[in-house]
């Protein structure tokens, strides 16, 4: 049975024109436009973090992707951004999140 393709909002490095956007784009992750979420972003130092918000007030700037095969290619990507969850490192200041909304509007 074919896996459901899921939906990849980015924010930061793997963005067309940084620096690991070669990295998704190897993955054949599908552009599918310019998007935003409601949310504010944060200066983690060497990254940015992103916190969701349920106010429309703030919004996070990005790209929106289509994943094929989102299992293998989200294991790939937390590869590549070394994501580890805090089910697997306590000490973890990473997450991911997840809605059935779609990204406000671009």
């Amino acid at each position: 049975m074919k896996q459901k393709t899921q939906k990849l909002f980015v924010y930061g490095t793997l963005r067309r024109g940084f620096a690991l956007h070669s990295r998704l784009a190897k993955l054949e992750a599908r552009y599918l436009g310019r998007g935003r979420i409601a949310g504010n972003l944060y200066n983690l130092g060497a990254y940015p973090g992103a916190v969701p918000s349920r106010s429309r007030g703030k919004a996070i700037e990005g790209e929106v992707y289509e994943l094929q095969d989102p299992e293998k290619q989200l294991k790939a990507l937390d590869r590549v951004e070394e994501f580890k969850s805090a089910l697997s490192s306590p000490r973890s200041r990473n997450a991911r999140f997840s809605s059935g909304k779609r990204p406000l509007s671009g």
